[in-house]
C-alpha cells in the first residue's frame, strides 16, 4: 500500500445516510483517522466523479461503504463499490472494503454480490457497539493514521449545525437554580475553651479560629457542643444580610471568610436536613460532597409521579442521586447536580469504582436532558413537606429555612431546533468506544 493510502473512504447514499456518515466520519477523524466523505469534500458543480474515482484509486487505505435498502441500490454507490473491488484486488488486500450495515431490514446476505466475501460490521443495534468494533479491526489491520484530529468542531458546524438557525419563538428553559428565601438573620461566633477543635458534627457548625459559628447561640446548640464553649460569654453576632450587602471586611474577620462559613452553614443545614428530616440515603462523593438517594422499597414502586427514581440495569439497581451546592449570588439558592449510582442489592451503593463507572456510562447515555430533568424534578417533590409546596430545612436553625421546590426558569426570544432523535443522535454523544455494550434490558422496575 502507498504512503499516499492514508484516507478512509466512506460511501454512501446522497441525502439519505447522509446524517450517518457525517456522524461516523467525524468520529473516525476524532480517533486520529484520515478520512474522505463527500458530505464535506464534493461541491456542487464539476466532474465530481472524477474525483471520487481519483480518490479511491490512489489514496484510499480502507473503503467503508454504508448499507442500506436505499445504497444497495443506488447506482453512484454501486459505481463506487466497482471502483473499489478493483483498487483491493489489485493491491491484493482482501480487507479492503468493510460494509457497514445500518439497515436492520437489509440482511448481510442481501447485500450486492460484489460485498458477500467483505466482513462487515454490524450497526444496526447500536453506533456505538459498531463503531467499537470497526476501530478494532482498523487497529489489527494498521490502518494509518495521520494524527489530525483538530478539525472535528469545524466539520460539525459546517454539516450538522449549518443546516440549522435560529427561529423567531418564545421558549422557557427550567434551570437547576432552586430558590432559599427566609434565610436566618444572624451569624453567631461563640468562643472556644482553650485550644478546641471542632471534630465532626451532626449539627450546622463550623470552626472559625478559636470560635464554634452557628446560625444559632448557645440556647440552641446540642450540649456536647455547649461543653466546649466559654460560659457565660455572648456570641459576636452579625447580620447576615448588612455584611454582605457592605461587601468589606472589619476588625474581627474578612468579607471572604464571613461569606463562606454563611454558605458553609447553609451547605450543613441543606446536608443534615435532607437526612435526618427524609427517607433519604447518603453517599460521600469523591470531592468529599453529600449524594443523597433512595434506597429500594422507599417509594412506593420506588418512583414518584411514574417517574423511576430506582431501576434495573443489568444485574445491578440504579439509584437516582443529588447532590447541592449554595449559592449567594445572584440570589441565595441551591444548585442541583444530578448523579446515577448502583448497587447489587438495592441498597449499598459501595461497588469498585471501575464497576460503577462502566454501569455509569452504559446506563446514563440512554438519558438525555429530559430524562434528567424529570427524574431531578420527580426527587425535589419527595421533599416537599409544607401546603405550600415548599421544602422547610429545619436543621440548626431557629426559623426553617426556605427552599422552592420549583426551579429558576429563564426565557428566550429566540430558539433552536435541533437535530431530530431519528438520525439516531444520541450515539454520538458517545465519548469512549471501549464500555462495555450497553444494556437491553429493562431500566426500571415494573
Amino acid at each position: 500500500m502507498g504512503n499516499q493510502r492514508i484516507s478512509i473512504f466512506i460511501s454512501h447514499a446522497t441525502p439519505d445516510d447522509n446524517d450517518f456518515a457525517t456522524w461516523l466520519a467525524m468520529r473516525l477523524k476524532a480517533c486520529g483517522y484520515s478520512v474522505w466523505c463527500d458530505v464535506f469534500h464534493l461541491t456542487k458543480g464539476g466532474d465530481f466523479w472524477k474525483k471520487i474515482e481519483k480518490q479511491i484509486r490512489e489514496c484510499t487505505c480502507k473503503f467503508l461503504p454504508v448499507m442500506t435498502r436505499v445504497s444497495n441500490s443506488r447506482e453512484g454507490v454501486m459505481q463506487e463499490i466497482a471502483v473499489a473491488k478493483s483498487v483491493g484486488k489489485s493491491l491484493n488486500d482482501n480487507d479492503f472494503i468493510i460494509p457497514l450495515r445500518i439497515d436492520p431490514n437489509l440482511a448481510f446476505g442481501d447485500f450486492d454480490p460484489r460485498l458477500i466475501t467483505c466482513n462487515g460490521v454490524d450497526f444496526t443495534t447500536s453506533w456505538a457497539e459498531g463503531f467499537a468494533e470497526l476501530i478494532k479491526n482498523l487497529n489489527e489491520l494498521k490502518c494509518p493514521k495521520n494524527g489530525d484530529m483538530s478539525d472535528g468542531a469545524a466539520i460539525y458546524e459546517r454539516t450538522i449545525l449549518g443546516k440549522f438557525s435560529t427561529v423567531e419563538r418564545e421558549e422557557v428553559f427550567d434551570s437547576n437554580w432552586f430558590l432559599m428565601t427566609n434565610l436566618p438573620l444572624t451569624i453567631n461566633f461563640c468562643p472556644l475553651k482553650g485550644d478546641g477543635k471542632m471534630g465532626e458534627w451532626d449539627f450546622p457548625v463550623l470552626q472559625y479560629k478559636n470560635h464554634f459559628v452557628s446560625f444559632v447561640d448557645r440556647d440552641g446548640m446540642p450540649s456536647e457542643i455547649c461543653q466546649l464553649l466559654v460560659a457565660d460569654v455572648t456570641p459576636i453576632k452579625f447580620n447576615i444580610k448588612d455584611f454582605l450587602r457592605a461587601n468589606k471586611d472589619c476588625e474581627f474577620i474578612k468579607y471572604g471568610s464571613f461569606k463562606w462559613l454563611v454558605i458553609g452553614l447553609l451547605a450543613k443545614v441543606f446536608d443534615l436536613s435532607l437526612r435526618n428530616q427524609f427517607g433519604v440515603s447518603t453517599k460521600k462523593m469523591s470531592n468529599r460532597q453529600m449524594a443523597f438517594f433512595y434506597q429500594t422499597g422507599v417509594l412506593e414502586k420506588n418512583k414518584k409521579d411514574r417517574i423511576a427514581l430506582v431501576g434495573k440495569h443489568k444485574s445491578l439497581k440504579w439509584h437516582f442521586a443529588v447532590s447541592g451546592n449554595v449559592r449567594l449570588f445572584p440570589a441565595p439558592m441551591i444548585q442541583f447536580k444530578t448523579h446515577v449510582l448502583f448497587s447489587k442489592n438495592g441498597f449499598d451503593v459501595n461497588l469498585d469504582d471501575h464497576t460503577s463507572h462502566v454501569a455509569r456510562r452504559s446506563l446514563g447515555k440512554r438519558w438525555w436532558n429530559k430524562e434528567w430533568h424529570s427524574r431531578l424534578m420527580a426527587f425535589v417533590s419527595t421533599l416537599v413537606n409544607s401546603p405550600d409546596g415548599v421544602i422547610m430545612l429545619q436543621e440548626g436553625v431557629q426559623l426553617p429555612v426556605a427552599l422552592n421546590s420549583k426551579p429558576v426558569q429563564f426565557k428566550s426570544r429566540v430558539a433552536y431546533d435541533e437535530p431530530g432523535s431519528e438520525a439516531n443522535l444520541e450515539d454520538a454523544l458517545i465519548d469512549d468506544v471501549d464500555d462495555e455494550l450497553m444494556t437491553t434490558e429493562s431500566e426500571e422496575d415494573d
